[in-house]
């Protein structure tokens, strides 16, 4: 016995130290062995040519297969009904082709994906190590993402679609309220153009019977500077002339106005003030423009017809427009009535024998102007209108 040899003949009984080294690798593999089937991301190891060597319990649960009837198989054939393209293997396409990252399904109704990890052993591969990791709440985020996007295309495909047809709405409401105002301004021309061509034959038949011929010439008189007003009126509605464009300095233009009423401002006893800022010039129609100007200073003189009042005209500038106002301090304008003081015909007194132009032709000749005109008025405060006309630099 004191060579060593087992009575077996087998060789020599392990030592204190073996058995002691035994022990540890044995209680190190238990402990490796348990964490790695304690991880809760699927995990394989699989050798180059794709056999697998070990998988944990997460991996084996996720595919619903025995942990030890999973080695030594091909991990393409374990995977490939699992994979979003059946083609896709990251063995065989590592190292070279689609490494990393491969979409992976299983039928619990949640993402995953797989990454591939080399094991490396002096600089040379010695083998991979697959793992198969829960993305679905990434996956869900991005998909609600997609959804909150797709949501917000459809709404703003729609409101484009709305606005289109809004526009066309629009279009078609003006085309029919053009059409009617047309009609309805063909309806006064003919009434007043036949009521004159009614007073010049009755005046003829009065002159040449003699009965009556003054008054008779006096009201065929009237009756013509009528249909002058009217057409004068109508032809202001032109605002395309762009022979008569010429530069316009504003504050002039509005003390020339403002003395040519002095009379009309006198026999009301009402007074003006003017607060004009000179500024850069602008490019429009003079006469359009003298006409609007002197409409408006009227209108604001009659308003204080009804005892002493003050008519305000100020003048400064408001970024690339010129801003003018004219303010009196008169009986006002209703509020029902202010919807409507642009239309064509329209007027608050139902028994006035004007026409109801006035507001209306300054309204088209400013925005042939580009630019563009608001009344605001209250009942007994007084009235501001207020033209925006473009200046230059």
């Amino acid at each position: 016995m004191g060579d060593g040899v087992t009575p077996s003949g087998k060789g020599p009984e392990p030592g204190p130290a073996a058995e002691s080294i035994n022990l540890t690798l044995e209680c190190a593999k238990a402990e490796w062995e348990a964490a790695f089937d304690s991880i809760s991301e699927g995990i394989a190891i699989v050798d180059l040519d794709g056999s697998v060597r070990r998988v944990n319990r997460a991996l084996a649960s996720l595919l619903g297969r025995d942990v030890r009837n999973m080695v030594n198989l091909n991990c393409c054939d374990l995977f490939a009904h699992h994979r979003s393209e059946a083609k896709s293997c990251p063995v065989r396409d590592y190292p070279e082709g689609s490494q990393g990252t491969f979409e992976v399904f299983f039928p619990d109704y949640r993402f995953y994906e797989d990454s591939v990890h080399p094991i490396m052993r002096g600089g040379i591969i010695q083998g991979l190590v697959i793992v198969i990791k829960d993305v679905t709440r990434e996956q869900m985020a991005v998909q609600e993402k997609r959804h909150l996007f797709l949501q917000m295309e459809e709404a703003a495909r729609k409101r484009r679609i709305a606005e289109g047809d809004l526009e066309r709405v629009q279009a078609e409401l003006a085309s029919v309220e053009k059409s009617a105002t047309l009609g309805r301004l063909a309806a006064i021309i003919f009434a007043e153009v036949n009521r004159t061509m009614r007073m010049v034959s009755d005046g003829l038949q009065m002159v040449t019977g003699g009965e009556a011929g003054i008054e008779a010439l006096t009201d065929l008189a009237k009756a013509s500077s009528r249909c002058a007003r009217m057409l004068k009126q109508l032809s202001r509605l032109r605002v395309d002339d762009a022979e008569a464009v010429c530069t316009i300095h504003f504050d002039q233009l509005l003390q020339d106005v403002a003395a040519e009423l002095a009379d009309d401002l006198r026999a009301v006893g009402a007074t003006i003030d003017l607060k004009l800022t000179e500024l850069p010039p602008g490019q429009g129609n003079s006469e359009q423009l003298r006409a609007i100007f002197s409409s408006l200073l009227s209108n604001a003189v009659n308003a204080t017809q009804e005892g002493l009042g003050k008519v305000t005209v100020s003048l400064r500038r408001d970024g690339d427009f010129a801003r003018i106002e004219f303010h009196d301090d008169g009986r006002g304008i209703e509020s029902a009535h202010l919807p409507h003081i642009f239309n064509p015909f329209f007027s608050a007194d139902p028994n006035s024998q004007r026409l109801g132009l006035g507001l209306t032709i300054c309204q088209s000749i400013v925005q042939g102007h580009h630019g563009h005109i608001e009344v605001e008025s209250e009942a007994g405060h007084g009235t501001t209108v207020t033209v925006m006309l473009p200046i230059g630099d």
